[in-house]
């Protein structure tokens, strides 16, 4: 038999004051040195018991009365599997008829095995044996799972476990790892850097199956060994403070609408995770980890992340007392995270009005000589929700004033809107004696008397510019002693959303400020596993985009939290994340 020792130095020897068990019990040896050092020595014939819990990211979470902490579903273990190689990476033996405890939480097994440096994996709720005696732990930290994603086939109805919210889980193999969550379970396992424990030689069934031990350090010296699962998945919910978080306010505090009929789901989810969590210098990895960068495009981002989710779980006030849904999540974190790569809520609704704010008309006055533009207004309150929307457009650097056309207008709105965005522009612009200059006929002057130049305005819509409509203005002028004939000119560009009905979408990117990262840290846009995120919508600081691709726009642009909801996170066990957010652009 090839012995192979290790030392466990002098300074951890202090805390480990108790024998393995008394001498007509051990299976093997542990030898000392000359220096006062214990020599453990490898492949020695012992016995260990493995205590399997539901932790934090690999270790004991905290009690906190968190009514996150999960439902009876998402804590059930249906089965279990252990799977223990030795130091070399070779398969050793594994075990999956473990025993459950009273309150179905611990999970125990005791293993004849040998003595030495040991990694452990654990996968619980796996429907399928799909370990062999020639798979090498590189091969079984390399296994990674596909995803079912979509929204509405894996929410779960917080606090309500009806055959109704069970249902909706719906095909959960690609998470859960199996055909079905509700029966079979959610799938866990344990931490790749929690998986090295070390079994002392000659300890009997006996000794490591004792009811109580003095301390920790003699439950390690008898082989009585704990691992900590945790989900393999994430948890997000997404809510509103309150009424007042959907309605919309200029600078005055006064109503410029209110979202209605809010709808959430989540975007950008990728496609694969590993089984066990791969932690890294810098936090953890995923299998995509470095796959996207800024230079990709969005053929290379559609090939790693799910974008074809529909918002349609509803989103609910934070305290109104009814049941919140919530969605399963894959982990997911990026080396350089852009737009495309980070995980986002999407919130859908219709940005209905208020009363004598929608414009549709803009009239130009005359005071004495002085020119000036009054706006018109449709009068209507459509927040109630008892009228459709009517189409309307946008120009987002005027500060949310919306546009539309009277109601028995049955023409281009677009083109009927040149106008009112021509005179707006002007009027801002300062050039108020031009506010009827919109053709040849009606030019004004400008430059003095010797050198004066006749000029007048007009607008058309260019091609689209990104996201946005865009329009041009132009300037027309005609020197009075040149030849005949205007000179065109760029006089601007005003760029615009226009909006079918009111729906518009938002965008919030989930974050994660676990351990104390802040937004320089790459891993702050992350999704972590077996954790709770509570997004909860506080304010909405504009009118959403109006096409649910305007909220990435281009995938290798850098995240500006500002333009989205804005977000304050704190992590407790399910582990539970904060967010608070303020919709916008």
């Amino acid at each position: 038999m090839r012995k192979n020792y290790f030392l466990i130095g002098v300074f951890a020897l202090a805390t480990i004051t108790f024998a393995a068990c008394s001498s007509e019990d051990k299976l093997g040896e542990e030898r000392s040195d000359d220096n006062g050092n214990t020599e453990v020595i490898e492949g020695e014939p012992t016995w260990a018991k493995f205590t399997f819990k539901l932790g934090k990211d690999g270790v004991v979470a905290r009690a906190t009365g968190d009514t996150h902490e999960g439902t009876t579903t998402e804590k059930n273990i249906k089965n279990l599997r252990a799977y223990i190689f030795n130091e070399s990476g070779s398969f050793e033996a594994k075990t999956d008829n473990a025993t459950v405890d009273e309150h179905g939480t611990e999970h125990t097994a005791v293993l004849k095995l040998t003595s030495g440096k040991k990694k452990v994996y654990v996968v619980a709720n796996m429907q399928d044996d799909w370990i062999t005696s020639t798979t090498t732990t590189a091969q079984f930290e390399a296994v990674t799972l596909t995803h079912c994603t979509k929204a509405g086939r894996i929410a779960h109805t917080k606090g309500v476990e009806t055959a109704v919210a069970v249902s909706r889980v719906g095909n959960f193999d690609k998470i859960s790892g199996n055909g079905n969550a509700a029966t079979n379970g959610f799938l866990m396992a344990n931490v790749l850097k929690a998986t090295e424990y070390t079994l002392y030689p000659g300890i009997s069934a006996e000794d490591c199956s004792k009811p109580a031990y003095d301390s920790s350090a003699e439950m390690k010296k008898n082989n009585h060994l704990e691992v900590f699962i945790s989900r393999a998945a994430a948890k997000l919910q997404a809510t509103y403070v309150n009424a007042d978080a959907l309605i919309l306010k200029d600078s005055e505090s006064n109503t410029l609408g209110k979202l209605l009929t809010p709808t959430f789901t989540v975007r950008n989810l990728p496609v694969q995770s590993y089984i066990f969590l791969h932690n890294h210098v810098d936090g953890f990895l995923t299998p995509f980890y470095i796959m996207t960068n800024t230079s990709s495009t969005f053929a290379d981002f559609a090939k790693y992340y799910d974008e074809v989710n529909e918002p349609n779980l509803d989103l609910k006030a934070s305290a109104d007392g009814e049941a919140i849904e919530s969605i399963y999540l894959p982990e997911n974190s990026n080396q350089t995270p852009v737009r495309g790569n980070t995980t986002y809520v999407l919130v859908k609704g219709v940005f209905a009005p208020a009363a004598n704010v929608m414009i549709n008309a803009v009239e130009v006055k005359n005071d004495g000589g002085n020119l000036s533009i009054e706006n018109k207004l449709d009068g209507t309150d459509y927040t109630t929700g008892g009228k459709d929307v009517p189409p309307y457009f946008i120009v987002p650097e005027w500060e949310n004033q919306i546009y539309t056309a009277p109601a028995d207008f049955s023409g281009n709105l677009a083109n009927y809107g040149l106008g009112m965005i021509l005179k707006t522009y002007l009027n801002k612009a300062g050039k108020q004696k031009w506010l009827n200059a919109v053709d040849e006929g009606s030019a004004v002057d400008e430059g003095d008397i010797e050198n004066s130049v006749s000029v007048y305005y007009g607008s058309s819509f260019s091609t689209s510019e990104g996201i946005y409509s865009v329009v041009t203005i132009k300037k027309y002028s005609h020197p009075k002693n040149a030849l005949p004939g205007y000179k065109e000119s760029i006089e601007g560009t005003i760029r615009i959303f226009q909006y079918t009905g009111g729906t518009c979408y938002y965008r919030v990117n989930v974050e994660d400020n676990m351990d104390g990262k802040t937004e320089a840290n790459n891993l702050f846009y992350s999704v972590m596993r077996n954790r709770f995120y509570n997004v909860n919508i506080s304010k909405i600081t504009s009118i959403g985009y109006p096409d649910d691709e305007d909220v990435t726009v281009d995938p290798t642009d850098p995240i500006n939290q500002k333009t989205y909801m804005q977000a304050h996170i704190t992590v407790e066990p399910w582990t539970k994340v904060e967010q608070d957010a303020e919709l916008g652009m």
